[in-house]
């Protein structure tokens, strides 16, 4: 699985907004925890949009159980819907 297709499917899954754990993000892109937190880290960089990537703990009575949240660069935004539509 290469890295630029594995970043554009967590860029799609998490283009909603929803919070998800990196075990949920994975399951959704078939990759691995790791990987997935990789990409996670990608899209925060310029290169990749420089995007925003929030994270909060989830509560669930287990420590270090974090969820994600992308929030697209707004300069990117109808690129990427364009770009959505067609491979969907």
């Amino acid at each position: 699985m290469s890295e630029s297709g594995q970043l554009l499917r967590v860029l799609t899954l998490m283009l909603d907004r929803e919070w998800r754990t990196l075990a949920e993000i994975a399951r959704g892109v078939q990759g691995s925890e790791a990987a997935v937190s990789a990409r996670l880290r990608d899209l925060r960089k310029p290169r990749y949009g420089g995007h925003t990537v929030n994270r909060k703990q989830r509560c669930t009575g287990k420590p270090g159980v974090y969820e994600y949240q992308l929030v697209v660069n707004p300069e990117l935004l109808p690129l990427l819907l364009q770009a959505r539509e067609r491979v969907s």
